[in-house]
């Protein structure tokens, strides 16, 4: 039996939608209104052990700088409005469920989700949203 690729949206714009793969890693763009096709997981051909280091890849720590300076100017222009303790926490739960949550941060965009990380997470800040909008 062939497994398919399980593909999660993890970037969109006007064109297009980028996919990936949470099995093999496997990167599919397509156009925006284009759902992507079945095409066979290639998880069978990665080492079980490498397959979770594929999924943990984090951002370097140049793009973790770049994402955390864009998203604190914006908090700063936009008045710097908190979230609720309670969107705080439905935040926290949502990243901790998701596939691109590593343990520690966002494998995404590199943001710290932690309890611990107050003030300086996108949890905390109410004008931040998920890179792969799920909040």
């Amino acid at each position: 039996m062939i497994d398919f690729c399980n593909f999660i949206l993890v970037e969109s714009n006007k064109k297009e939608n980028k996919y990936l793969c949470k099995d093999c890693d496997y990167v599919l763009t397509t156009p925006k209104n284009v759902e992507p096709p079945p095409i066979p997981c290639r998880k069978h051909l990665i080492p079980k052990n490498f397959r979770h280091k594929i999924q943990s890849r984090s951002p370097s720590i140049f793009v973790k700088a770049i994402n955390f300076t864009q998203a604190l100017f914006k908090h700063v222009l936009s008045g710097g409005e908190r979230t609720s303790p309670k969107e705080r926490n439905r935040r926290l739960e949502i990243c901790k469920s998701c596939e691109m949550f590593d343990g520690y941060s966002c494998t995404k965009c590199g943001c710290p989700i932690t309890a611990q990380a107050k003030l300086i997470s996108k949890l905390d800040w109410a004008n931040q949203h998920c890179p792969i909008e799920k909040w």
